[in-house]
């Protein structure tokens, strides 16, 4: 009984591990040490409300102006494409990528980084029978790429504010 039940086990292990899953870490929290930071970008960007939200939490969002880092957040870009069809040519996986340009500066205006185009990609298996729900899971898909690129980009700035301090 015992042996097929580790035999199940492994079953399972190896099933889950061959269509890909992978248990990944998902951090929110940032260590800035006491940096402050400051998020420009165009009005109605999620990726800068999902940053300046995790800046908050980290209790490291600068609002009353003095800043160490200033974040400017561009347009965002979106991108879909098929990279999977059915046995009659449909498409069945879909790979949606967001990006947009990323420039950070110290207080005083100096570019620490240039413009750099930052992106996060994920894709999502389509089935056209069921449209409402293939709907919900790209909108789904895009917030958790909007998160996963706040996370990059804060990340990024964290990195930065550090070296600039030592």
């Amino acid at each position: 009984m015992a042996l097929e039940r580790i035999v199940t086990l492994l079953v399972l292990s190896f099933a889950l591990s061959a269509c890909g899953w992978q248990l990944r870490g998902d951090s929110a929290t940032l260590n800035t040490d006491g940096e402050r930071v400051g998020v420009v970008s165009q009005v109605n960007n999620p990726i800068a409300a999902d940053l300046r939200e995790q800046l908050t939490l980290s209790k490291a969002l600068a609002v009353d102006g003095n800043e160490t880092l200033t974040i400017s957040i561009g347009r965002i870009r979106q991108e879909k494409r098929v990279v999977a069809v059915d046995q009659i040519g449909e498409a069945s996986v879909y790979r949606i990528t967001l990006s947009t340009e990323v420039t950070i500066t110290d207080a005083n205006g100096e570019t620490v980084s240039p413009a750099t185009r930052m992106s996060q990609s994920g894709n999502y298996n389509f089935d056209k029978r069921i449209l409402d729900a293939m709907t919900e899971e790209e909108q789904s898909l895009i917030q958790r790429l909007e998160q996963q690129l706040a996370q990059a980009i804060a990340r990024k700035a964290t990195i930065l504010g550090k070296s600039l301090s030592q």
